[in-house]
């Protein structure tokens, strides 16, 4: 048969279909930090802010508070690898129940591999 091969059918279950929408791999992570709009007045006060997961492109935090879309966020992530702060854009927020949030967020500049890797090494076993 000539021609090229014929591609798969696309995925019908709507989870299948979330899972592709992912660019990178995101890695469950337990890291705990702090977020807040950059260059917040003095008096604003710093999120407490889980690390859900991670990746290269974007990370997944749980708060106490909805950030709407295309809001930025400065937080912390500790790794040698790393400076103090990264910047983020908010991309969904979904309520996970108790009042907390799971917000995803795109980086503004992207991880690199030895930066995902030197965090996700910081997760306690």
């Amino acid at each position: 048969m000539h021609g090229r091969a014929q591609a798969p059918a696309a995925p019908t279950d709507e989870a299948a279909v979330k899972v592709e929408r992912r660019a990178r791999v995101r890695y469950p992570c337990s890291l705990l930090t702090v977020c807040q709009r950059p260059h917040a007045a003095l008096d604003d006060m710093w999120f407490p802010a889980a690390v859900r997961d991670l990746s290269t492109d974007g990370v997944g935090l749980v708060v106490d508070c909805p950030f709407a879309p295309d809001t930025l966020l400065e937080f912390a992530l500790v790794s040698p690898e790393l400076p103090t702060t990264v910047l983020a854009r908010v991309e969904h927020a979904s309520p996970v129940g108790d009042g907390r949030w799971l917000i995803g967020c795109a980086f503004i500049q992207k991880l690199t591999e030895v930066e995902l890797d030197s965090l996700l090494g910081a997760v306690p076993a």
